[in-house]
């Protein structure tokens, strides 16, 4: 992911000034010690635009189209909660140079798609926002079980660990369940998405396949 695209994804400040320095720096857990710098308070203390995150309505039906046959057998998961979901990930993700793709494996490994999903630790929503972020941002009062909320943190979240590991993936993966020195967690999302998740569309930030030797 470019240097600076974070910022540049980002509208209008919503969400309140952030701290420069916290405890912990994972969504999913509060064991690990860092400092929020700068730049990551920067990026989750402003908005995300509301516009949409389709070229045209041909990729619009496609998305949704593969969303809702992979989360068909999500059978405790209203349909309208199934369509808001499909449609805020798209959004959130394309805006902050993500893989739609990949954070619907993230969700489905954090909570099955469960907005209401609360671990013992007190990870929260859909993707598993960990209650000090909202304490770091001065938000408290943000509702993690809210669609929209949790997926545009979630989302913000995983993009700056992908920014900090270089485009490492799997390490920003580890980052994101808060133990950067154990793999199962990455494996399993890494495995959701290629086994059941991806597109195989590119998308417009990567670098095209090489497919001929030169």
């Amino acid at each position: 992911m470019p240097k600076g695209r974070l910022a540049t994804a980002f509208t209008a400040c919503t969400l309140g000034a952030g701290l420069a320095l916290f405890s912990a720096t994972t969504a999913g857990s509060a064991s690990e010690q860092a400092i929020i710098d700068k730049h990551l308070t920067d990026t989750i203390a402003q908005n995300l635009s509301k516009a949409s995150s389709f070229t045209d309505e041909y990729s619009r039906d496609v998305w949704f189209q593969h969303a809702a046959a992979n989360l068909a057998p999500f059978k405790n998961i209203p349909q309208h909660e199934k369509e808001a979901i499909t449609l805020a990930v798209h959004r959130y993700a394309m805006a902050l140079e993500l893989r739609p793709d990949l954070v619907m494996s993230v969700i489905e490994i954090e909570s099955s798609f469960d907005r209401f999903a609360l671990s013992v630790a007190g990870a929260n929503g859909l993707m598993q926002i960990m209650p000090f972020w909202l304490k770091a941002m001065q938000r408290e009062d943000a509702n993690l079980n809210d669609i929209d909320t949790n997926i545009r943190w979630g989302c913000a979240i995983l993009a700056y660990y992908i920014e900090r590991e270089n485009g490492n993936i799997m390490h920003a993966l580890q980052r994101y369940n808060g133990n950067h020195r154990d793999y199962r967690y990455a494996s399993k999302v890494m495995s959701r998405w290629q086994d059941y998740w991806y597109t195989g569309e590119a998308m417009p930030w990567e670098q095209p396949l090489v497919t001929e030797a030169h």
